[in-house]
């Protein structure tokens, strides 16, 4: 879309209109039979006051008398000349609804067709809209495209809607759409946000204390509560069958030195414990490692399980071995 340069606007009728004028002149100052009313003598003053303030220059004088001539005898001829004033001080809008008001009021109007033209024309005024910023000096987008103006400026825009989108770096961007009329004035004020502040920098001597992201193994093997209980039955019975084992070879042992009853049962008893606890031990050893095998896997990871006995001079037991 073209940003539309100040220009500037007919404000004078052309020849197609001067018909009307004069017609209006002879309707105005053509004298019926008899004395004129009151109301007639009133509006011809006024009448020819507003002619002679409009050659002066004074429009919004002659509009004020053109307009009291209307209300005091209503003849449609008289808008012309209000619509003329209006037209020369840029009220675009106000001298269209009095031409539309005249078409409306007689509507066998000689040169009708150039009235109705001129209607056309107007509607197509473009509109002044007062672009302000804060802060100030904003660069001024109008649909997408660089007005090459800055805030505070006016920027003329065809009739229609239309997005202003102000821009000064570093601060956000503001942006509003609005409506404007034809031959209107508008005043769009936007703020611009502050840029967010940036972070601070480290103190300086001080070690980054940011921990490193720890390793993610949740896509592994989805290992249930019966796994863990069976590992945790091996190592305890890895440990009994240690510790127990370690006493029975220790009273083997004095019972050699000193051959007693009572070394003998305690021996026994020991290395039945650890008997025992080797085999719990054992059982749950193979129990985790079927769990461990069976349990649903996630991502591909390399896990292991195994058991390893252990014996040693004076003693024994088993090592379990988990990779996950």
């Amino acid at each position: 879309m073209a940003i539309l340069g100040n220009s500037a606007r007919p404000v004078a009728w052309t020849a197609r209109v001067l018909a009307c004028a004069l017609s209006m002149s002879a309707a105005v100052k053509a004298a019926p039979e008899g004395a004129p009313s009151p109301e007639r003598t009133k509006a011809r003053s006024l009448f020819a006051q507003g002619e002679k303030l409009l050659k002066a220059g004074d429009a919004q004088g002659a509009q004020h008398a053109f307009e009291e001539a209307y209300r005091t005898m209503p003849n449609a001829v008289v808008l012309l000349k209000v619509a003329d004033c209006q037209s020369k001080q840029g009220d675009v809008q106000g001298a269209v609804a009095s031409l539309e008001k005249y078409l409306a009021e007689r509507a066998n109007a000689p040169g009708r067709a150039s009235v109705e033209e001129r209607v056309a024309e107007m509607r197509r005024t473009p509109g002044t809209v007062t672009l302000k910023s804060t802060p100030a000096g904003a660069s001024i987008w109008v649909d997408g495209q660089d007005s090459a103006l800055v805030t505070p400026s006016d920027v003329e825009v065809p009739p229609g809607e239309h997005r202003f989108t102000l821009k000064l770096p570093p601060y956000q961007s503001a942006e509003r759409s609005a409506v404007i009329d034809f031959g209107s004035r508008a005043t769009i004020e936007l703020t611009l946000a502050s840029p967010p502040p940036p972070p601070p920098p480290p103190a300086e001597g001080l070690p980054n204390t940011t921990a490193p992201p720890e390793a993610d193994h949740s896509g592994g093997r989805s290992l249930a509560a019966p796994f863990w209980i069976a590992v945790g039955a091996t190592a305890a019975g890895a440990a009994v069958t240690t510790v127990f084992g370690v006493i029975a070879l220790n009273k083997h042992s004095q019972f050699e030195r000193t051959p007693t009853n009572q070394l003998a049962d305690d021996g026994e008893r020991a290395a039945t414990i650890s008997d025992v606890a080797l085999g719990v031990a054992a059982a749950g050893a193979v129990t985790a490692t079927v769990l461990f095998f069976t349990a649903p896997r996630g991502e591909a990871h390399t896990a292991s399980f195994g058991v390893t006995p252990m014996v040693g001079a004076r003693s024994g037991g088993l090592v379990g071995n988990a990779r996950f």
